[in-house]
C-alpha cells in the first residue's frame, strides 16, 4: 500500500506538518490499520502513531476535553467512547464519504483526527474497489466544504 505516500503526505499538509518522518509515521499507521478489521483497538492504535513524534504525551488515545473544530464543536467527551463504538459497528453502511464526515464529527481525539481519519476512508474505499480520493492541501477549502453540508 506505500502507493499512498503522496495521499499520506498530503494528508499530513492540510494538518499544516510537513515532516518526512510524520510521513513516515502515516504510512506505518495505515499499514496497521490494514492489517485487520476496523476495530476500536486498532484505531486508537492507529491515532498513537500519527502522533507519535508530535512531543505531547497527551494527544494519544480518546480525549477527555471539550474540543472545536472551527465554529462546530465535537461530541461531548463523554460521549466520545461509545459513538465511536456505534461508528465502527455501521461504518460500512455508509459511504466512505459518509463515514469519514461521520468520524470527523466525533472528534474522538485531542489531535489526529483528519489524518486517522482519511486513512480509514482510504481502506473503505479500497475495500470496496475504489481509487482512495487524493486529498490536496492546496484544495483543503474544497475538502472543508465536505464537512458544512
Amino acid at each position: 500500500m506505500r502507493f499512498l505516500a503522496e495521499h499520506i503526505h498530503e494528508s499530513n499538509l492540510i494538518e499544516g506538518i510537513d515532516n518526512p518522518q510524520a510521513d513516515k509515521d502515516g504510512l506505518g499507521a495505515f499499514d496497521f490499520l490494514n492489517d485487520g478489521p476496523f476495530t476500536l483497538g486498532r484505531i486508537l492504535g492507529a491515532q498513537a502513531m500519527i502522533v507519535a513524534h508530535q512531543d505531547d504525551p497527551t494527544l494519544v488515545g480518546l480525549r477527555s476535553c471539550r474540543v472545536f473544530v472551527g465554529d462546530r464543536e465535537g461530541a461531548q467527551p463523554d460521549m466520545v467512547r461509545q459513538l465511536l463504538a456505534e461508528w465502527v459497528a455501521g461504518n460500512r453502511e455508509m459511504t466512505p464519504r459518509e463515514a469519514h464526515v461521520c468520524f470527523e464529527t466525533i472528534h474522538p481525539f485531542k489531535d489526529g483526527n483528519g489524518r486517522t481519519g482519511r486513512a480509514l476512508m482510504w481502506l473503505h474505499e479500497l475495500s470496496l474497489g475504489k481509487s482512495p480520493t487524493l486529498l490536496l492541501a492546496s484544495r483543503r477549502r474544497d475538502y472543508y466544504e465536505w464537512f458544512r453540508r
